[in-house]
């Protein structure tokens, strides 16, 4: 009799199969290639460092000014979006700042100012047919009434921070 009970609540059951696949995209890399120089500036004067091409008029740097650069490899004319995660804030061993950058991001390869100044902004491009492109950073710092070195690695200083990613896959 126990025998009985124990079938007597038996179902059917059927089972199925569920197919998984994944197409795996070519990884991202993002590299600094340059950092961003404004040289010796002079004192409670705003300066700008144009992103390379980005026809932005140069204001009160030094002879050592350069843009920085940053080269990003992904797979062949997909999307991606690049988004300023941190602003470069520059401070100097005396904590006489912070002091902001005002990014300018210039795409070398379309020559295309992206519009990227705060954080959080961020702007679509397109790699191209290899994979590729290159980011020109420049900006501009405001009238810093301090003298000495300023930087994103002393003080309370933090360098700028991009992010990428890819736009659709």
């Amino acid at each position: 009799m126990l025998f009985l009970l124990a079938t007597a609540n038996t179902f059917a059951q059927e089972t199925t199969d569920v197919s998984v696949s994944a197409e795996i995209a070519t990884a991202l890399t993002v590299t600094t290639t340059e950092d961003v120089e404004f040289g010796t500036i002079q004192q409670n004067v705003i300066s700008t460092l144009p992103a390379s091409g980005s026809g932005t008029a140069a204001a009160n740097l030094g002879n050592t000014a350069a843009p920085g650069e940053v080269t990003i490899a992904g797979g062949a004319s997909e999307s991606v979006i690049v988004t300023i995660i941190q602003e470069a804030i520059l401070d100097n061993a005396g904590n006489d700042g912070p002091f902001t950058l005002t990014t300018e991001i210039y795409h070398v390869d379309t020559t295309t100012d992206l519009s990227l100044a705060n954080e959080d902004d961020n702007a679509d491009l397109s790699l191209d047919g290899s994979g590729d492109a290159t980011l020109s950073i420049g900006g501009t710092l405001p009238a810093i009434n301090f003298t000495g070195v300023f930087d994103t690695e002393t003080g309370g200083g933090q360098p700028l921070t991009l992010e990428v990613q890819y736009g659709s896959l």
